[in-house]
């Protein structure tokens, strides 16, 4: 994963605009992200396991429209 340019913590999911080189750079960097932040998570909460239940989804962005409409 090359660049993470934005997030978005809401109440039961996150949303983030990413980019990476090719899809499974792109995958392990956000495997990597969600299991830096699950363990950041437990350990605040003073709890043990899953945090997301589930993978993340991907949308392909075409235009430099959809990624500031992405960003916003």
């Amino acid at each position: 994963m090359r660049a993470l340019a934005s997030i978005s913590v809401q109440s039961n999911h996150v949303h983030a605009v990413a980019e990476g080189d090719d899809v499974q750079s792109l995958s392990r960097g956000l495997q990597g992200l969600g299991a830096s932040i699950s363990k950041r998570i437990n350990r605040v909460s003073g709890r043990r396991g899953r945090v997301f239940d589930d993978r993340f989804f991907a949308r392909v962005l075409r235009t430099p429209r959809e990624i500031a409409n992405a960003v916003g």
